[in-house]
């Protein structure tokens, strides 16, 4: 069901990209050293984790570019319940922060950062921070700039689960008043250590792990 779901959403993003270049090729803010702000909303699609199938995504930040570096923050609200948890409730949201900077060495990108993420339900919050790398690159798609960005999210504080995968955006059209950014997330986790004093439980559930996967479509405004 999932890659169907993925396969049909692969098809709508070619067409929406299509889309964004021929009608908005033109629109370009203008350059400048102070930081863009930028607001953002869309589809949030969650495959795995216990979140349910379909849900939005808000937020909003704002970044900076140079001839060598680029740096910027932001912040989502994902608005994915907790369905398929074994607690047997229907509700969460998720509240994440962003921050990253790096080098620019002609089209390539070379950066760092960190991330913080608060789960909350009716019944539990869960929260940590993760280091992120990642690397990048800028080339033209149907002659628009666009921006493919990979990042690896390490573990972290996160000694509950232990979330560690692999993020990638990519914007397009790129450095363009309204801009559509697609972004997929492929995660891999244990599940949730409930007793630290009992090390055999602890190993036990530290080897039962399992994939997580997302995908974020949104289109984003920025100034």
């Amino acid at each position: 069901m999932m890659r169907k779901i993925f396969t049909v959403l692969a098809f709508l993003v070619s067409s929406l990209s299509s889309l964004f270049v021929s009608l908005l090729a033109q629109d370009q803010p203008a350059p400048g050293p102070w930081p863009h702000p930028y607001l953002f909303g869309g589809a949030d699609l969650n495959g795995g984790g216990g979140y349910q199938p379909l849900s939005y995504v808000l937020g909003g930040g704002f970044e900076s570019e140079y001839t060598r570096g680029f740096w910027g923050a932001e912040g989502i609200f994902d608005g994915s319940k907790k369905v398929n948890d074994n607690t047997g409730q229907n509700s969460g949201y998720t509240e994440r922060v962003r921050i990253w900077g790096g080098y620019k060495q002609g089209s390539m990108l070379f950066g760092t950062g960190i991330s913080y993420s608060l789960l909350h339900t009716s019944l539990y919050s869960k929260d940590s921070w993760h280091p992120r790398l990642g690397f990048g690159k800028d080339v033209n798609f149907r002659t628009a700039p666009t921006r493919l960005y990979a990042e690896y999210l390490f573990p972290g504080s996160d000694v509950l689960n232990g979330v560690q995968g692999t993020e990638i955006s990519w914007w397009i059209p790129r450095n363009r008043h309204w801009c559509f950014r697609e972004r997929f997330g492929a995660y891999l986790f244990h599940s949730t250590i409930t007793d630290f004093s009992n090390r055999t439980q602890v190993i036990k559930q530290k080897h039962d792990r399992s994939v997580f996967n997302e995908l974020q479509l949104t289109v984003m405004y920025r100034w």
